[in-house]
């Protein structure tokens, strides 16, 4: 048996008419207006229960205005909002040194070692002898000062290179419209680091190249050192002497492909002067032969110095008995002086040649040193803007039903009667027997007279 409570709720139900009108107060109306009633209240809560569902489950769009963001403020909105954040930069162009405090290239040990000290080149300075026995043109000592000159003057360009680069690099503009996050301000850093490097080394190495070609282009000129042409001087049967020049004779191998060309080198060493009948050399040194003591191995000489000294890896200069024994054969400099090896780098196998560095600007690493708290500062965001979706929004559920209510009320109202009266006389149209009625049988009772 159902609860007393359940019995009253529904005899309270029946007694509701909602359309109640007092010009229609017959049987018949007040039973449309009940029928009514309930299909208004069914129809009314499915309505609402509706309303309810979609509101609920409709995603909303909300955009919020941050004032005065910090960086942190920042850094976390842009951890959540990622995709939809907006913070309008102040000062939209900056420039690299508001943000980035140092750039600094470590230089290779070359640049900093006692082999392109004063100390060195006045030690290997044998240009200062007149005498013959130190001016074999493929002997070290003939060419050493010219060589390790020229290496000490690719450090000093390659410095100068870096300091004008430098200057440009730093007053270089960086555009943002909107602050960047800390990730894309690595990438476009760690982008202008590499760009930096490669266009600074290509201007470089130019610069080499073009003076390696004119070299080649004026290579019928005679260097100072005379490591391109020859003079030999021919006595004739009649006493007199002819000069003529000849090239040097380098091996033709590789991009050396005739004698006199500016990329022929052969590697330098320590030379002795010997009669003909005293040693089993082919090398003409005058009326001499030159024989070879010891070979200074990574070091090389040829037509043009500039090229030699790119070519070279200068390897007897990492080794301490290689340079130990060179140093035996210097001994009678007038500057003595015991340089430090070098020290041999650990990824380097086969050690680098001098152009393999130039290539790096003669550098071996960078250490660049910026700063996103100077980027955000310079960029100075006066607000962020961010939207976001999210469903079941309370507000808006009754926003929503509230607003529909009315208007859900007055269709229904002006709908449901008279579909109702429609429907049930259509019914009863159809059965005339469910709407017969019974009418009680009269009887008149008349007085009966006598």
């Amino acid at each position: 048996m159902p609860p007393y409570w359940f019995l009253e709720f529904k005899t309270k139900i029946k007694r509701i008419n909602l359309f109640e009108d007092i010009d229609e107060t017959n049987e018949e109306d007040i039973k449309n207006q009940k029928i009514s009633t309930i299909i208004f209240l069914i129809l009314f809560t499915i309505s609402i229960v509706a309303l309810f569902l979609y509101s609920s489950l409709s995603p909303i769009t909300k955009t919020v205005v941050v004032e005065q963001p910090s960086l942190s403020d920042y850094q976390q909105l842009e951890e959540k909002y990622s995709n939809t954040l907006l913070c309008p930069c102040t000062s939209v162009s900056n420039q690299y040194n508001k943000f980035i405090s140092s750039f600094t290239p470590t230089f290779n040990q070359i640049c900093s070692s006692d082999f392109v000290s004063d100390k060195w080149l006045n030690y290997i300075n044998y240009r200062l002898f007149l005498e013959t026995q130190y001016h074999f043109v493929w002997d070290f000592r003939h060419s050493a000062y010219g060589f390790f000159a020229m290496l000490r003057t690719l450090c000093v360009i390659a410095k100068q290179v870096i300091d004008d680069q430098l200057i440009s690099f730093y007053s270089t503009i960086l555009l943002t419209e909107n602050t960047i996050s800390e990730d894309i301000f690595l990438a476009n850093i760690n982008a202008i680091h590499d760009q930096f490097i490669n266009a600074s080394a290509a201007d470089f190495i130019i610069t080499l190249d073009s003076v390696i070609l004119m070299g080649l282009v004026s290579n019928m000129v005679i260097n100072q050192l005379e490591t391109n042409w020859q003079l030999f001087l021919m006595l004739y049967s009649n006493n007199e002497f002819s000069g003529a020049w000849m090239a040097r004779p380098y091996s033709i191998v590789g991009n050396c492909l005739y004698t006199s060309s500016v990329y022929c080198s052969i590697t330098t060493g320590i030379y002795l002067r010997k009669l003909p009948n005293e040693t089993s050399s082919d090398l003409w040194w005058v009326k001499y032969r030159a024989e070879l003591q010891f070979e200074v191995p990574g070091v090389l000489v040829g037509p043009l110095i500039l090229d030699s000294v790119l070519r070279s890896n200068i390897s007897c200069l990492y080794d301490e008995s290689c340079l130990s024994k060179l140093n035996t054969y210097l001994n009678d400099s007038l500057s003595p002086f015991n340089a430090t090896p070098l020290a041999v780098p650990s990824s380097a196998s086969p050690l680098p040649t001098i152009n393999d560095t130039a290539k790096k600007l003669m550098v071996d690493s960078w250490q660049l040193n910026s700063s996103y708290q100077l980027y955000f500062n310079a960029c100075n965001p006066l607000t962020c803007t961010y939207t976001y979706t999210h469903q079941f929004d309370i507000l808006f559920i009754i926003t929503t039903v509230i607003s529909f209510i009315g208007g859900i009320v007055t269709v229904l109202m002006i709908v449901i009667l008279p579909t109702v009266k429609f429907l049930r006389k259509k019914f009863k149209t159809f059965n005339p027997l469910s709407s017969s009625e019974v009418v009680p049988h009269e009887i008149n009772i008349g007085t009966y007279c006598n």
